[in-house]
């Protein structure tokens, strides 16, 4: 027997196989964020996005070789010249609680989707009505339309070649409409959506799932799910004691060190940068003089080899192969002599998910002497000093998962909730804003690359390395072997026990 992932038409022909008895399919499952409350608008981390993926759906996915495909969605059809998209949602889709799902639920959650502090509501100002809906000018959005009970229509101010695979990001998941006759600080207490798991309780750290049998795919056959909050030294013990059997929301530094007959060590495709991030935000940091001074102290060849052997030195923001990835990055020689001590004390921050114990006692021993107090700090307080403009300098690990990169690099954007930088940039600003005419996917990777050289070249942000991604887990899962499918975040209800 093995846990696998299988096609649909490959998993129904076994629907009507009973499992054994002696086989538990449940799982606890070891991670490092896992707050009580999960607010889609609200999540930060990729870690808390792959979560919500249990209890939601989104009008469509990118599957695994990153191609664009349709999952509450039956089709959908553009017209160029009207700039008008048409949308039908499948029939027969039903919410946890019974409920069909209909047009009216995906005009509530474009709605939810875009109000003015929902994060990522941005990648929607493409579509008519949505900037005068964010400001409090219009109650609705006028762009978005229902045709009928599973038909309705979304009309753009401007052409947007990535409107359709913007709302692929788990923040825009469906809801039901006005969330089931509730508030919304009640709905998400206990939320009710359309994926292959329901949550029956969250607190203390530990969320419960069980599986919702009606999901469109098929039953799930991972009957139960536990989330349990861990740091990585608390997640390893774990794992050591067989009390977990995985770590695959953990950055793994020392995959050496899993060298047990039924550990298994699965190699990811490099999709991950590793940046500290200097925001404008602080004036003295606007000087492009002193952000040169900080990067000629960062030793990345130090960091690498004390902290993470298996990782490459970065030399750009987005990862090499991926789409706008510089080709001819230059990499200024450093400065000689030794850099004079700063002309203030600044706080460097690491966010408790990327310090691996390590990063943590390099980058003092690298910056000492230079004023920059380095800090470690949970992420959710960090996006607080971010959003209140205390925010100077982060290490922050940055997913390129979407093979269009805008998804990643609009954090640097000004009209991002989440804008990184804390100032305005008038040049870098413009390359964004030159993103939204029509382009073709050459010209748009230009841009791109054009945005990772403005960023690295003016130091606001500094690419230290890509690590090697390395999954950890046991051979054998409650007696059953298991194999490894990358789809185990992004579609739990496809891992189950197979005859």
């Amino acid at each position: 027997m093995t846990y696998q992932a299988c096609s649909i038409s490959a998993r129904t022909k076994r629907e009507k196989e009973a499992i054994p008895s002696d086989i538990r399919t449940d799982w606890t499952v070891p991670s490092p964020l896992y707050p009580d409350i999960l607010d889609p608008q609200k999540v930060l981390t990729g870690t808390e996005k792959g979560l919500l993926l249990l209890t939601y759906s989104r009008l469509v996915k990118v599957n695994d070789a990153l191609a664009l495909e349709a999952d509450l969605l039956e089709s959908w059809t553009y017209d160029i010249d009207s700039k008008i998209f048409r949308f039908r949602i499948k029939n027969g889709l039903i919410f946890h609680d019974g409920k069909p799902v209909s047009s009216d639920d995906v005009l509530f959650s474009f709605h939810q989707w875009a109000e003015k502090d929902a994060l990522d509501s941005d990648l929607l100002l493409a579509v008519d009505g949505v900037d005068e809906f964010r400001k409090g000018l219009s109650p609705s959005i006028s762009g978005v339309r229902k045709i009928d009970e599973l038909s309705f229509e979304v009309t753009l101010n401007h052409w947007a070649e990535s409107f359709v695979r913007n709302l692929s990001i788990p923040r825009f998941v469906i809801f039901p409409v006005n969330f089931g006759g509730r508030s919304k600080e009640e709905y998400l207490k206990s939320p009710v959506g359309t994926g292959p798991y329901r949550l029956i309780s969250a607190q203390g750290g530990i969320g419960k799932y069980i599986r919702f049998d009606q999901y469109y795919l098929g039953k799930p056959l991972t009957k139960e799910i536990d989330i349990a909050r861990m740091a990585e030294p608390e997640a390893r013990r774990a794992y050591g004691e067989g009390r977990v059997n995985n770590l695959f929301f953990y950055q793994i530094a020392d995959p050496e060190k899993f060298n047990k007959p039924d550990d298994v060590l699965d190699v990811a495709t490099g999709k991950t940068t590793f940046l500290l991030v200097i925001s404008a935000s602080q004036p003295l940091l606007r000087e492009r003089s002193i952000r040169r001074e900080i990067a000629t102290r960062i030793d990345k060849k130090k960091i690498v080899e004390r902290c993470y052997p298996n990782a490459s030195i970065a030399e750009s923001i987005i990862p090499p192969g991926l789409m706008g990835s510089p080709s001819d990055s230059v990499t200024e020689a450093a400065i000689l002599g030794h850099p004079s001590r700063l002309r203030t004390s600044l706080p460097l921050y690491l966010e408790d998910r990327v310090e691996n114990n390590c990063l943590g006692g390099v980058l003092p021993e690298i910056l000492k002497g230079s004023g920059i107090r380095v800090s470690r700090t949970p992420f959710n307080e960090m996006y607080r000093l971010l959003k209140s403009g205390q925010l100077a300098m982060w290490v922050e690990d940055f997913n390129f998962k979407n093979e269009d990169p805008i998804s990643t690099l609009q954090y640097f954007s000004q009209s991002s909730n989440e804008y990184l930088l804390g100032h305005p940039i008038a040049p870098l600003q413009e390359i964004f804003t030159s993103l939204n005419g029509e382009l073709t996917p050459l010209d748009r990777a230009r841009k791109y690359a054009q945005i990772d050289r403005y960023l690295t070249r003016n130091y606001f942000v500094i690419p230290l390395f890509y690590p090697q991604e390395v999954l950890v887990h046991k051979k054998m899962v409650r007696g059953a072997e298991f194999l490894r499918t990358t789809k185990f975040v992004a579609g739990w209800h496809s891992v189950y026990v197979e005859k």
